[in-house]
Parts: C-alpha cells; sequence; structure tokens
C-alpha cells in the first residue's frame, strides 16, 4: 500500500510540475521508498537521477514538493 501512494504522489508532483511550466522535459517522477528523496525520469536519459542533480530552476520547482 505504501509503494502505491508514493507511486500515486509522484504522479501528481509531475502534474503539478507540468502545470508549472510549459517545458516537458521529464516522463516521471518517483519517490524512493526508503529515504523519500524524489528522482526524475528525463525524457532524453534512460532510468531515473537524483532531482538534486537536475538544472537550478528545475530542482527549484521539484525539489520543493520533496
Amino acid at each position: 500500500m505504501r509503494r502505491r501512494r508514493l507511486r500515486d504522489i509522484a504522479d501528481e508532483a509531475l502534474r503539478v510540475y507540468e502545470s508549472l511550466t510549459d517545458q516537458r522535459v521529464y516522463r516521471a517522477f518517483k519517490i524512493n521508498e526508503d529515504d523519500y528523496t524524489v528522482e526524475v525520469s528525463p525524457e532524453r536519459l534512460d532510468g531515473y537521477i537524483s532531482a538534486r542533480k537536475v538544472g537550478s530552476s528545475h530542482q527549484t520547482q521539484v525539489c520543493s514538493y520533496s
């Protein structure tokens, strides 16, 4: 149940993020189950990276929800 709730929260965070910008640079957000850090899946890369490693303006928008 926790895993499902974290997916729901990550999906909602992506929807909120997309409502704040017209740039579509992420396919998905994911919340790490162990430490609740946010990870993002950039359009041009396979897999996920820490949201803290993205550009500064995106980092502010993404990490403010974590």
